[in-house]
């Protein structure tokens, strides 16, 4: 692709190479104390002091076994940036890593867009109100401390129920 610019694999090597020493020795950033959840398109990613504790599918509500569990929260990127930012935004990726030996070398990920951040019994995060905010609107969700549980199916039957 002519003009294209750097994927996202080469921004998050780049972040890790240039930063990744000081994101294991930074304290957790100060939206991400206490239980936390992310809201993306497909998934809700629980934060426990910035470290992903378990992910389930906003759908479903189902458990997900997703690979970045464990991994910790090391900042926000959005479209058009190229260093991350300690705050949360409407339409933020978070950055997150994990060290993978005794060496410190370590492995490097990004979540979807999100579009809600909330702090354990539902408040909201506030966002920092920057010149360039999307315009678009987000619409927040309540979310369940808990993935909900579902009874088994009665044959026959097409009603589920939740507790």
């Amino acid at each position: 692709m002519i003009g294209a610019g750097p994927s996202k694999k080469e921004i998050l090597k780049k972040l890790l190479e240039r930063d990744g020493a000081r994101w294991l020795a930074a304290p957790v950033l100060p939206e991400l104390r206490g239980t936390t959840h992310l809201h993306t398109p497909r998934k809700v990613i629980q934060l426990d002091d910035g470290v992903c504790s378990c992910v389930f599918m906003r759908d479903t509500g189902e458990l997900f076994a997703d690979p970045i569990i464990g991994m910790r929260v090391a900042g926000w990127l959005w479209d058009g940036q190229k260093t991350l930012a300690d705050a949360w935004r409407p339409g933020a990726c978070a950055v997150i890593f994990r060290v993978i030996d005794a060496r410190g070398n370590a492995s490097v990920a990004m979540t979807s867009p999100s579009f809600a951040f909330f702090y354990a019994g539902n408040r909201p995060v506030e966002a920092p109100e920057p010149h360039d905010m999307p315009t678009a609107r987000f619409r927040r969700t309540r979310v369940p401390a808990a993935a909900p549980q579902v009874a088994p199916l009665v044959p026959g039957s097409m009603t589920r129920m939740f507790y």
